[in-house]
């Protein structure tokens, strides 16, 4: 087989023009390989669809950051485009799920004054100064116990995620990706 092509193209192999004997397999190869192509394309674009990426919960403030030593909680996220779900396990064994979604431009789900008191405001203050509100990604998960969770994070692709988070029982928590 010998394969030929115009000097102002790549040599890639949908642009060659490849003759055996006297035909022309410039069609074939664009046929054959298109296909295949294609489902390689599609499979790797699947593929890519749904991660999951975990990350932690370190409470700064609350009853959690009392316990000695400190429970660090485990954060499961499925990354399905702009959103996904969460779960996770509370240091009682208690389980939450939930959801997140990127929030351009949004509003912080957090404030001083929702934060009070401690580690957790001094968290909440470096948090704000940080981030202000770009590339916000927020999520809220329930758990079997009936807690509800809160969580505000950086959503910036290729960096390591960190975050503030807060649950109904008082906890305010350090999210790291």
């Amino acid at each position: 087989m010998r394969c030929d092509y115009p000097s102002s193209l790549a040599p890639t192999t949908l642009e060659r023009v490849c003759k055996i004997g006297d035909g022309n397999m410039r069609e074939q190869l664009r046929q054959k390989y298109g296909s295949a192509l294609a489902a390689v394309a599609t499979i790797f674009l699947t593929a890519g669809c749904a991660t999951t990426d975990s990350g932690t919960l370190e409470p700064v403030w609350g009853p959690f950051s009392e316990r000695q030593p400190v429970p660090v909680l485990q954060i499961d996220a499925t990354i399905s485009g702009p959103g996904g779900n969460i779960s996770l396990t509370t240091p009682d064994g208690v389980t939450c799920s939930g959801t997140w979604s990127r929030q351009a431009g949004g509003q912080p789900l957090f404030s001083e004054s929702s934060v009070t008191g401690g580690k957790g405001l001094e968290f909440y203050r470096a948090w704000s100064t940080y981030t202000g509100s770009s590339n916000l990604a927020t999520a809220t998960a329930t758990c079997s116990d009936g807690t509800r969770f809160s969580a505000e994070f950086l959503a910036v692709r290729g960096s390591p995620g960190v975050g503030i988070a807060g649950d109904s029982n008082g906890n305010v928590y350090r999210i790291t990706f």
